[in-house]
């Protein structure tokens, strides 16, 4: 299994770096400032590049002439082009309107159209949005009516990606036979795309459709195969943009930090102070955090509906309060000049306020994760393990090699062994006395530090079971520790 793990773990490496290597002889801060007053505000010659690269095929199935990837891959990547601001819609156009068309009932037309958009020959967005606040497709307004050889739509779609540049649309509607997904092309008669510019320089589409009439045969699909494809395509959208964001951070952070340690004050630099120092650290701790719920989240089976669904709110929110906390402490610690467009800094705040806006912003995820939990668990509670505790605790082990499931039976039954019950779920700050046994356990345990080295003191765990641990105390209701000193 560690074997495994290993090779995928490489195989993914594998990818970022050639990212990273295309990325960097292909776009630039200097390019996405030079594309903002042009339409469509991207190249197509870039677009194929990305597509000869592979990119746009990677979560096409192999039986559909793609790479056949899994989300580990495509995140990888996709973190990258957060890095770097990449201008052309690559989550949009490369991989929701794609994973959209790959669940939809296979068919002459939807081969055609998947062998075109990942050939890079067509750039395909999605129109399904109608209303403010519309995270979950609702039942469209704009209808569609056939007459057994022609569809017509008439109605209205809002922030549909890109607002510029798309060579068609998959727009939805209710037909008779309830939602329905059409293939509209840009030209067609009827249709009008109103570009609207969003805060990071590019654009998203306000469509229009008025007595739009096409073939039947470019009615994609309707009913339940429709409402399912446009939700597996909205899902994996969300876990690429936590990934872009998750990048967003990364970036932003790395900047940041060179930052401080070159720009001098009174003969020091400013990153000497200590001050400024938490606040990294606490930047740090939230893009940790965000990067283990991400790893975390692409594990979730995109067989399985109502796990993706959770997955992507909970990584989407994660990532997006990562990305705009570290964003705007980055503007911040530039000063004057971070609020300049001159600075690099605030296109990586720009570009993360429009990601974490589009397709639900992180309040509304975790309402929604909240929602989809209670949904799946009368009790309210995510069920982690149908497992009892353990009743063994080793001091050292190889967390890394252990599984989450059991690692998390072994950290539960420590808590519910050994803490104290009546401090548990406490609504105020312990004081030392209370804690003070609690504190020493953990410490003779080796469990005090678990993010710390082996060789002093802690449990070296990688970021995934770190976030485990905590998810752990949370559940058990453990009380927070006078741990500065750590």
């Amino acid at each position: 299994m560690s074997n495994q793990h290993d090779s995928a773990a490489s195989d993914v490496q594998a990818f970022r770096d050639s990212a990273k290597s295309l990325l960097a002889g292909s776009t630039s801060t200097a390019r996405l400032r030079a594309l903002r007053d042009a339409q469509p505000g991207f190249e197509r010659s870039t677009w194929r590049e990305l597509a000869d690269a592979g990119w746009l095929a990677m979560l096409v199935p192999e039986a559909q002439g793609g790479l056949g990837l899994g989300l580990p891959h495509a995140a990888a990547i996709v973190e990258e082009i957060g890095r770097v601001l990449l201008p052309e819609p690559f989550v949009a156009a490369g991989i929701q309107s794609i994973a959209n068309l790959c669940r939809l009932p296979a068919g002459d037309l939807r081969d055609q159209l998947i062998a075109r958009a990942t050939a890079g020959e067509w750039i395909i967005g999605s129109a399904w949005q109608e209303q403010a606040g519309e995270i979950d497709p609702r039942v469209p307004e704009t209808t569609s009516t056939t007459d057994g050889q022609r569809d017509t739509l008439n109605g209205a779609k809002e922030w549909a990606v890109p607002g510029a540049g798309a060579d068609g649309w998959l727009v939805t509607s209710t037909s008779a036979d309830g939602v329905a997904v059409h293939w509209v092309l840009a030209d067609t008669p009827g249709l009008r795309c109103e570009a609207v510019p969003r805060i990071d320089g590019s654009t998203m589409g306000r469509l229009a459709l008025r007595n739009v009439t096409i073939p039947a045969s470019q009615c994609l699909a309707r009913g339940t195969a429709a409402q399912r494809a446009l939700e597996h395509g909205n899902e994996v959208a969300r876990l690429m943009q936590a990934a872009e964001l998750l990048g967003i951070a990364r970036q932003a952070f790395d900047m940041t930090l060179e930052y401080l340690k070159t720009r001098q004050q009174f003969g020091k630099p400013i990153g000497a102070n200590q001050a400024l120092q938490h606040r990294m650290v606490d930047a740090l701790l939230q893009l940790e955090l965000a990067a283990a719920g991400l790893h975390q989240a692409l594990q979730a089976p995109a067989g399985d509906a109502a796990a993706l669904a959770l997955a992507a709110s909970r990584a989407k929110a994660r990532c997006a309060h990562a990305a705009n906390h570290i964003c705007r402490l980055a503007v911040q610690f530039h000063g004057a000049m971070g609020y300049t467009d001159e600075c690099d800094v605030g296109l990586y705040l720009k570009r993360a306020l429009h990601l974490s806006a589009w397709l639900g912003n992180a309040a509304a995820h975790r309402l929604r994760y909240l929602r989809l939990l209670r949904e799946d668990s009368p009790s309210g509670v995510e069920p982690k393990t149908t497992s009892s505790p353990a009743t063994k605790f080793p001091r050292d082990a190889d967390w890394s090699a252990m599984s989450d499931e059991d690692f998390r039976r072994t950290v539960r039954g420590f808590f519910q062994t050994h803490y104290p019950p009546q401090l548990r779920h406490v609504s105020r700050r312990v004081h030392w006395p209370e804690i003070k046994e609690w504190y020493l356990m953990l410490s003779r345990q080796g469990w005090l530090a678990p993010a710390w080295p082996k060789a002093h003191g802690g449990m070296e765990l990688p970021p995934d079971k770190v976030l485990a641990f905590s998810e752990e105390q949370e559940d058990h209701g453990i009380a927070r520790m006078p741990d500065q000193g750590l």
